[in-house]
């Protein structure tokens, strides 16, 4: 064992471990919008060769290292120690803890393991890769010192072509999202459109009731709320990454109902931002 503060131990990864790492990014991967579920296998897959998305668990087991107590695996840390330009640097990529109480403790031990093992190699620096919206990740990196590089928000490419197919399969989501709110006990329709850039009208209602959402083709009476978004701006709505609020004072979006502000608190309730988080080892 190379590190141990009150029985929590760090360890390079061995054969096996995948399996209960797989499970602990998948588990973590939840919170955001744009990582893929693994399992042991392809989870161990990104990693098996050097590559300019990852390390190579095969040849440097130290590349991946484990936050153990009492032999219960914590969390857990993927350092990149040759990534592609970056040769005086390293790179930690991959920091996933479970949800237990000793959470921030794991992920502040193994950036300063990182750190160490840096330091080893020759490194001169070492930077953190991660979702810029993972609080735990974030908190830990400002405690051992780290500054935020500003940078602009992640590439994020994407076209909504079928709009009531799009919210049909979220339905159940939406659902739940009501249902969790203030706005459980709503009733009515709110209407969802958009067009431009030469495109048709993409239009269809949602209907809530009981804190259920159905969704149906647009009606030709009035709804209670009548949400009108470009076709750049709706996939930022839909998935996610722009509030209704925020695509409102941008003139990105019209908002028709007898209370706009209401009507858009309940937009931002349907559509909640979800943090973006796009794994290194996962990009193409």
């Amino acid at each position: 064992m190379s590190r141990s503060s009150r029985e929590l131990t760090i360890r390079s990864y061995r054969e096996g471990d995948e399996a209960v790492l797989a499970e602990i990014f998948s588990r973590y991967a939840t919170s955001f919008f744009g990582p893929e579920r693994v399992t042991a296998d392809s989870w161990l897959g990104q990693f098996r060769t050097q590559s300019w998305t990852g390390p190579s668990l095969d040849a440097d087991p130290e590349c991946g290292r484990i936050a153990e107590r009492e032999g219960k695996t914590l969390a857990y840390a993927i350092t990149d120690y040759e990534p592609m330009w970056m040769s005086d640097g390293a790179l930690i990529q991959e920091l996933c803890a479970a949800e237990t109480e000793s959470a921030d403790e794991a992920a502040l031990a193994l950036i300063e393991d990182a750190e160490q093992r840096a330091r080893q190699r020759g490194k001169s620096f070492i930077a953190i890769q991660l979702a810029q919206e993972d609080g735990r990740a974030a908190a830990a990196a400002a405690a051992s010192g780290y500054c935020v590089e500003a940078r602009p928000d992640e590439v994020f490419m994407a076209t909504v072509t079928d709009l009531p197919r799009f919210l049909s399969e979220i339905a159940g989501e939406l659902g739940r999202r009501v249902g969790e709110s203030e706005f459980r006990d709503w009733r009515g329709v709110v209407r969802i459109s958009s067009e431009g850039n030469g495109r048709e009208t993409q239009s269809c209602d949602l209907c809530l009731s009981g804190g259920r959402v159905e969704v149906r083709g647009a009606g030709r009476g009035r709804p209670d709320v009548d949400a009108a978004v470009g076709c750049e701006g709706l996939p930022l709505l839909l998935l996610g990454r722009q509030q209704a609020g925020d695509l409102y004072l941008q003139a990105r979006l019209s908002v028709g109902a007898a209370d706009v502000r209401e009507a858009l608190r309940l937009l931002e309730v349907l559509f909640t931002r979800v943090p973006l988080f796009l794994p290194r080892a996962q990009w193409w």
